[in-house]
């Protein structure tokens, strides 16, 4: 899969049903898909070349994400992929996500992917109370 993903142009990303950000092993964007712009909330063209963890989504600077990115960009962590769930704390609000870290055989390069998860149940409205049943 991360031959596949790793080898889709940019056009081609922009298709895709998720989040797709492909960086350097220093975090720098190589590509980066329309829907993670419209998530983050920002221009598409404006991150190219820019630094993911510092410059566009400084959320991101904590042990549960950039930790994992550099241990998984060194290889410290050796396996293929790793998926885990993050909350992206944008101004506008939280969102839940699944991130998966893919490594593009034969280069340099991460791919992130980004997919939205419900949020969870203490945040949803509330319904109507219901009865206890015992």
């Amino acid at each position: 899969m991360s031959a596949h993903l790793a080898a889709l142009s940019c056009r081609e990303i922009d298709h895709l049903p998720f989040g797709y950000i492909a960086l350097d092993t220093a975090g720098k964007i190589r590509k980066y898909n329309r829907y993670e712009a419209a998530l983050a909330d920002v221009d598409q063209d404006w991150v190219l070349g820019k630094n993911f963890f510092s410059e566009v989504a400084p959320c991101t600077q904590v042990r549960e994400f950039e930790g994992r990115f550099r241990d998984f960009a060194d290889g410290s962590i050796e396996a293929s992929s790793l998926a885990f769930d993050f909350v992206f704390r944008f101004r506008r609000g939280h969102q839940n996500v699944q991130i998966g870290f893919l490594r593009a055989d034969g280069n340099d390069e991460i791919i992130v992917t980004v997919r939205r998860l419900a949020p969870p149940p203490s945040a949803r409205p509330s319904a109507a109370p219901r009865p206890a049943v015992f």
